[in-house]
Order: structure tokens, then sequence, then C-alpha cells
């Protein structure tokens, strides 16, 4: 999981951790890669876009208040 204090970003330093990670695991010999973002989290999401991320999967959640 990623993430940055907020008054840090914006600057790009959540897409410089991530690309370290696949660095880091391509290094040590994977040849795949899988994140998950919420749909809310749009800066997010385009990080995963700019470093090639796909969409393979979706998830839904459901609630049910019980009281």
């Amino acid at each position: 999981m990623t993430v940055i204090v907020r008054a840090h970003r914006g600057r790009g330093l959540a897409g410089l951790v991530e690309n370290d990670s696949l660095h880091r695991a391509r290094a040590a010999g994977y040849t795949e890669a899988f994140t998950g973002n919420d749909t809310g989290t749009g800066p997010m999401i385009a990080v995963s876009g700019r470093l090639g991320y796909e969409i393979c999967a979706t998830e839904v959640r459901y609630v049910r208040e019980l009281g």
C-alpha cells in the first residue's frame, strides 16, 4: 500500500515509490505485478496508468445496516 502524507501529495512521490517497487520485483525475478485502487482515488489511478497497469478485474462492495 502506498500512502503519501497529504502535505506532500502532488509531487510525484507515489510514482517514484511504485516505480522503485516494480524495479525491485523485476530484479527479484517476478514477471507480473498487481495493484489495487479504490475508484475514488483518481490521482493514484493515474499513477497506475502511467506505470503501465491495465484493468484486469473490478470489485463491488456491499454494505447493510444491521440496526
